[in-house]
């Protein structure tokens, strides 16, 4: 038999429902098959002959030839897809033939011989081929012998300046601890700055959030501004319209906070005779008021007393622009005294609210009194009240003297 350059080794890919996988490779004798599972994740067992769930039982027509194997040997889990099964020759690294000189010649024998040298020669090169090699081109002299057993232990295999492979110097469990406990740190690092982006992302958000609101709230002044603009617009219109109302029912006057009652001196001008408003009893008022062309209206002031209700003439009222709590109100008491340019009001107090300031504008109105009405006619006599009781009998009077007629009687 010829034994030609092959592998002494073959690998079988699983797929979850083969069993039977061949070799091609020649065996002499079914216990030089060397049969390795490897799972998905890497990790070797030695799987042997046998006929359980976990053992591969053999089928070797000739010997020596190739054959196949069942795995598992009965019925169990099938080569999964991703793991592996390595089918290896290995043989003793012997020399049993026995050629004796002179003897017989039996080229058979001599063959088989050879034919085992031959698979010790291919066995050793998978094995030299699976070794760490130095280059073909490396210069002679490169060590590659490593320290003793007790001079590596815990050591690791490092290449020096020149490339020459040695041993480190420190305990590789050490550095393997202390790179442990690096990566412990750094993982702690990592989740610590994780943790740090994760809330960095989290402001970020609120921020984001919180400018939203901002905004919406800025937005919300704004319409609310607008709308207070809007108001006070209206409010100043409506104020305006008030003022031209009041106008139109009131004279404008400008305060004159003298308390001399005496002619104010100028068109539209009112003094009041004391500057506690609940203390006034008389008013000096122009003949004209402050309104456009300074109209007279002395006629119509005047003729507020001209009732028959001389106990309560009338009413006059001031109210201060643009202030409504600041207001007058006074009963006219007695008879209005015209002074040509100005005119001279007898008041009590009523009622008053605010304070005047000097030049103070004034909207001022007047209400006349209704006279007296006439005496009614006498109403028609009541009946006649019931008789009272008798009173009591008075006391008898003293006797008389006796009349002529008496003295005859008793004759």
């Amino acid at each position: 038999m010829t034994i030609t350059v092959q592998t002494p080794k073959e690998i079988k890919n699983g797929n979850g429902s083969t069993t039977v996988f061949s070799f091609t490779f020649v065996l002499n004798q079914a216990s030089d098959l060397v049969v390795t599972h490897t799972n998905a994740a890497g990790v070797e067992t030695t799987v042997t002959e046998g006929t359980g769930t976990t053992n591969y039982s053999i089928s070797l027509p000739t010997t020596p030839g190739n054959g196949s194997i069942t795995y598992p040997a009965s019925l169990g889990t099938q080569l999964a897809t991703g793991a592996t099964l390595t089918l290896q020759r290995v043989v003793d690294l012997d020399q049993d033939t026995d050629l004796v000189n002179q003897g017989a010649w039996n080229p058979s024998q001599v063959e088989d011989a050879l034919d085992y040298s031959r698979m010790i020669d291919l066995q050793q090169k998978d094995e030299i081929d699976r070794s760490i090699k130095i280059p073909v081109s490396d210069p002679s002299g490169t060590t590659v012998e490593l320290p003793t057993k007790t001079l590596r232990a815990n050591k690791a295999i490092v290449f020096d300046t020149d490339g020459d492979v040695g041993v480190s110097t420190d305990n590789y469990v050490d550095q393997v601890a202390t790179v442990a406990a690096s990566a412990t740190a750094a993982a702690a690092s990592a989740s610590t700055a994780s943790t740090q982006a994760t809330n960095a992302s989290t402001s970020a958000s609120t921020a984001s959030t919180q400018a939203t609101n901002s905004a919406s709230s800025a937005t919300a002044s704004a319409t609310s501004a607008t709308a207070s603009a809007t108001s006070a617009t209206a409010s100043a219109t409506s104020a305006s319209n008030s003022e031209a109302s009041a106008g139109a029912l009131a004279w404008k006057y400008s305060f004159d906070n003298s308390v001399t009652m005496a002619d104010p001196g100028s068109a539209g001008e009112v003094r009041l005779d004391n500057a506690t408003l609940a203390s006034v009893t008389n008013i000096a008022i122009r003949a004209e008021s402050a309104d456009t062309g300074n109209p007279d209206v002395s006629g119509l002031i005047a003729s507020i007393d001209d009732g028959t209700n001389s106990a309560h003439e009338g009413f006059i009222f001031l109210r201060k622009s643009g202030a409504p709590a600041t207001f007058m109100a006074y009963n006219v008491t007695g008879a209005i005294t015209d002074n040509t340019t100005w005119l001279q009001i007898p008041v009590s107090h009523a009622s008053s609210g605010g304070s005047l300031s000097a030049s103070d504008t004034l909207y001022i109105s007047f209400t006349r009194s209704g006279n007296v009405g006439a005496t009614g006619s006498t109403g028609p006599t009541g009946p006649t009240g019931s008789t009272g009781p008798t009173g009591p009998t008075g006391p008898t009077g003293a006797t008389g003297e006796a009349t002529i007629g008496d003295i005859i009687a008793l004759g």
